[in-house]
């Protein structure tokens, strides 16, 4: 829970991230609406990497009753500028994205999507 550096993140979810916990961290978390679906696109450490860690992604359409079933977790075609400067194939790291599973329209034109992560 140690946010030394004060930029409002957690040293843990800064390590998962891949960002460092020493530095203020820009907001690597990137959220899409153009397809009428809300999608959260972020770099994660790859299971392989650090199995200890474990993502969930939940959708609501209030800031209440959050469903992880309601949302999808799979790879990012872009895996180009992970943190370590490998290649997706050699790299600590992987990009994914979160989609919900519903278009917005379908949720009441309102969608929220929260990612929690621990250790």
């Amino acid at each position: 829970e140690a946010d030394p550096d004060g930029d409002g993140l957690a040293n843990l979810a800064e390590y998962a991230l891949g960002l460092d916990p020493a530095t203020n961290s820009a907001n690597t978390l990137v959220a899409d609406t153009a397809t009428g679906t809300l999608s959260l696109t972020f770099i994660r450490v790859k299971a392989s990497t650090d199995a200890t860690l474990t993502y969930k992604v939940e959708l609501a359409t209030t800031l209440k009753d959050w469903s992880e079933a309601n949302a999808t977790l799979s790879t990012a075609a872009d895996q180009t500028n992970l943190p370590d400067g490998k290649d997706a194939a050699n790299s600590t790291y992987e990009r994914v994205t979160a989609t919900a599973n519903t278009d917005i329209a379908g949720s009441g034109g309102k969608q929220f999507l929260r990612l929690t992560i621990q250790k």
